[in-house]
């Protein structure tokens, strides 16, 4: 395999899935794996800004969706979510649309996942390295075009399904209501169990008139980050 890439697994080993190798490019971390456990069930899934596939595949090897529509700006990312595909063998449920999402022809769905770039682009230095930057800061389109690319696609009594830094759940809370989306779901994450909420996802739906359903999860047990929470280990391991 290429040097400039990795493989690496969940699922003790179950679900493998090629990135860029560090300092290539971007590699995800924990928290597609949370929107994937998070997720409501869905026959057909679109995934904004889907990097290498995690959270539409996470979710088809979940049996959470059905199909799934991937949507990924970057080439080699793009080319890496192709190999994942291939290689778990959901080629016949699942494609990749290299594009930007701001002006791609989706089909209507019935849940829209997105992990966006977590950094307005006035916020810090950017990365050096350009596929980095594009996944942490909003180089390509903020919170307005994803939740924008997102109610295109919406089948009427679907869901959308976001993860942002809690700091930024008003922005996304107001991207989204422009948009004609309401919040019905939100569930603050802490890394352990006595720190401050550090991101948060939140579930839209086009109508909502019941109170917003708020949720709690932590990530780890333990106070050194060694051991995960029987939920998230469970995300992470995958079924027996």
């Amino acid at each position: 395999m290429d040097e400039a890439f990795t493989d690496d697994a969940l699922w003790n080993g179950r679900l493998v899935f090629r990135q860029p190798a560090k300092g290539v490019g971007y590699r995800f971390n924990i928290d597609p794996v949370l929107v994937a456990g998070f997720a409501p069930s869905a026959r057909h899934v679109v995934d904004l800004g889907a990097g290498v596939g995690v959270i539409g595949l996470l979710l088809l090897a979940m049996k959470k969706a059905q199909y799934l529509t991937a949507v990924e700006r970057q080439p080699m990312m793009a080319d890496c979510m192709r190999h994942n595909i291939h290689v778990q063998n959901v080629d016949v449920r699942a494609r990749v649309i290299a594009a930007d999402l701001r002006s791609v022809d989706l089909p209507l769905v019935d849940l829209v996942v997105f992990n966006p770039p977590y950094m307005p682009m006035d916020a810090g230095r950017g990365s050096p390295n350009a596929g980095r930057d594009e996944a942490r800061r909003e180089v390509h389109g903020g919170l307005a075009d994803f939740c924008g690319a997102a109610i295109r696609c919406l089948a009427p009594n679907g869901s959308v399904l976001a993860i942002v830094p809690q700091i930024r759940e008003m922005n996304l809370v107001r991207a989204a209501k422009d948009v004609g989306l309401q919040p019905v779901r939100r569930c603050l994450v802490r890394a352990r169990p006595d720190d401050v909420p550090h991101l948060i996802m939140l579930q839209f739906s086009r109508e909502n008139t019941s109170p917003v359903q708020s949720e709690h999860l932590v990530i780890h047990a333990d106070r050194d980050g060694r051991t995960l929470s029987p939920v998230v280990d469970a995300w992470v391991r995958g079924p027996s």
